[in-house]
């Protein structure tokens, strides 16, 4: 059922479409690191369940109640990122996509993911490079590839890969196009537009990519050691 990306396809006319394709993409491609019983950490809605769910014996979601501005977290458990309710080596997977730089302490969570992974258990995460406000004013940080590499690794996590979502014309597609939907008027015609900007762009970025800029990165480590055992 989900042996093909198209599966899983935003709609061109979607104002974040670029942003999470990317995220989608790049999840569909980890997903083979995925086993066993898996913990969704600031789970939102679940958006991405439908990707893990044939991978792992079971899905956690933990978010806290009022998370998000748009729509309440469909969580399993209520409970902060920083201080999880479960005991050491509870989980095989650790999924966190969007969630790092809404965190006052995002060391804190790392140390704890890794305290409720088990030996060898991994880490999926995404995180952004360059992305406008949101969720103000729980909206503290952006990280390069390096500052999420060192922040994984000084938790005791050994790095699989990091590597970043798209590239500057598709950064450039995306933040025209939210701030077109921002500034024109709903509707048939912004919809068109926003989806022509998209179209555009991310063909221009498969080809003629460029990296350094980009929207974020997706990181896939292994717990090894140290860090947030106890």
């Amino acid at each position: 059922m989900m042996g093909s990306r198209s599966v899983f396809q935003i709609p061109w006319e979607h104002p974040h479409k670029i942003e999470v394709q990317s995220i989608i993409d790049a999840l569909v491609a980890a997903r083979g690191f995925a086993q066993g019983y898996l913990v969704d950490i600031g789970c939102g809605s679940k958006p991405y369940l439908a990707i893990f769910a044939s991978r792992v014996s079971n899905y956690i979601g933990v978010d806290l109640p009022h998370s998000s501005v748009d729509q309440p977290p469909k969580a399993d458990i209520y409970a902060d990122a920083q201080q999880l309710p479960f005991k050491a080596f509870s989980f095989d997977t650790a999924l966190s996509t969007q969630v790092l730089e809404h965190l006052v302490q995002p060391r804190e969570a790392l140390l704890e993911t890794h305290r409720v992974l088990k030996p060898g258990g991994v880490l999926i995460m995404t995180a952004p490079q360059t992305w406008g406000l949101h969720e103000e004013p729980r909206d503290y940080y952006r990280f390069t590839r390096y500052g999420l590499q060192y922040l994984a690794e000084s938790c005791g996590f050994h790095i699989e890969y990091v590597k970043p979502r798209r590239g500057v014309f598709a950064l450039m597609g995306q933040s025209l196009a939210c701030y077109l939907f921002r500034r024109g008027d709903p509707g048939f015609l912004t919809a068109k537009l926003v989806a022509l900007l998209n179209r555009f762009f991310a063909r221009l970025d498969s080809r003629y990519s460029w990296e350094d800029w980009t929207l974020g990165y997706i990181l896939v480590a292994r717990k090894t050691t140290g860090g947030g055992d106890g």
